[in-house]
């Protein structure tokens, strides 16, 4: 909720700084918020699976802090509905090294954990675009949006 009301609140002032009409004061704030759901996606995305020499964050830090991202809360639903529990086992255990880090990776690969956090980036991405282009608005400004939009979607893991 945070990135997320961030982004909106954001794209929203810039809205009405610009004297847009309400109509499009509402669609750059769920403009906004979708980006800023997408982004957060990606940033949790990045926490297990990022290049350490690209986020600057050891391999599966998340896992190691036992974070409950997106793929890791997708993963033990599936677990769940499957009636194992080998990640919630990990995530209850008190120090989670280095080999368990791996069998934890391997769960969340067999559960499609990354593929579900992948689409619903891309998701909630293709609806931030759609309430931009919907502003009917087309300037540089415009273009800039949709540039740091890609740009913070799209970043490398």
């Amino acid at each position: 909720g945070k990135t997320a009301a961030l982004f909106s609140a954001a794209a929203q002032s810039g809205a009405l700084v610009a004297g847009s009409d309400p109509e499009s004061i509402a669609r750059y704030r769920r403009f906004g918020e979708n980006l800023g759901l997408a982004f957060q996606i990606v940033d949790d995305i990045l926490g297990i699976w990022g290049d350490p020499q690209v986020t600057g964050k050891p391999a599966a830090d998340d896992i190691k802090q036992r974070k409950k991202t997106l793929p890791i809360v997708q993963a033990l639903e599936e677990e769940k509905r499957a009636g194992s529990k080998g990640l919630r086992e990990i995530y209850q255990q008190e120090i989670i090294d280095e080999e368990t880090i791996g069998v934890a990776l391997k769960i969340l690969k067999d559960l499609g954990a990354r593929r579900y956090a992948d689409e619903m980036a891309n998701d909630y991405y293709q609806q931030a675009l759609t309430e931009l282009n919907a502003t009917g608005v087309e300037n540089e400004a415009q273009e800039d949006l949709r540039e740091l939009a890609a740009f913070l979607v799209q970043r490398t893991y």
